[in-house]
């Protein structure tokens, strides 16, 4: 049902919240494999929508599974946490870098990944340097190691806009 939906203009709500109940019904068929897949989905739809709070905490809840076979995507799922948060333009650099090292602390793998360094210096530029040469710079260099998909872009996109609107406001 949600993906009949998600294919449908102006449904986006009303599929996210399907892919969210599927979730359930998985997880109480112990699919949490399936059930992960279905909240990213909703997650995803959810930031599209700048629903950001909702979208962080699915992708957080989605990295902290200790599952052995999906322990590894979890410095992608919060990669998608960090992009998602960065783009809410309430977010305080503060609370970003304590969300940033709550996760670190958390999971170890993504305390040493190159997701990590990437949401690092992109909470850096976004609320210190605000230069767009040096996010261009980070996007191209991340993008060459780790392919950026779709929504990944569209919320960098969204990073990008905001930095560039503080970047205007703060020059004379």
């Amino acid at each position: 049902m949600a993906k009949i939906m998600e294919s449908q203009e102006g449904l986006m709500d009303q599929s996210a919240e399907a892919y969210r109940r599927a979730s359930t019904f998985y997880k109480a068929a112990n699919d949490s494999q399936q059930a992960n897949i279905c909240i990213l989905k909703s997650a995803s739809m959810y930031s599209i929508q700048e629903r950001y709070a909702e979208a962080v905490a699915m992708f957080s809840q989605v990295a902290s599974n200790r599952n052995n076979l999906e322990r590894f995507s979890s410095p992608r799922n919060l990669l998608c946490a960090s992009l998602s948060m960065l783009a809410d333009e309430k977010m305080q650099k503060d609370e970003a870098k304590s969300m940033l090292k709550d996760w670190m602390r958390r999971d170890p793998i993504f305390h040493r990944s190159k997701e990590r360094c990437f949401v690092d210096n992109l909470i850096r530029i976004r609320y210190e340097t605000k230069s767009m040469h040096e996010f261009a710079d980070h996007l191209f260099f991340f993008d060459s190691a780790e392919k950026l998909n779709l929504w990944e872009l569209t919320m960098l996109g969204r990073i990008k806009d905001m930095t560039v609107a503080n970047d205007v406001q703060l020059s004379p």
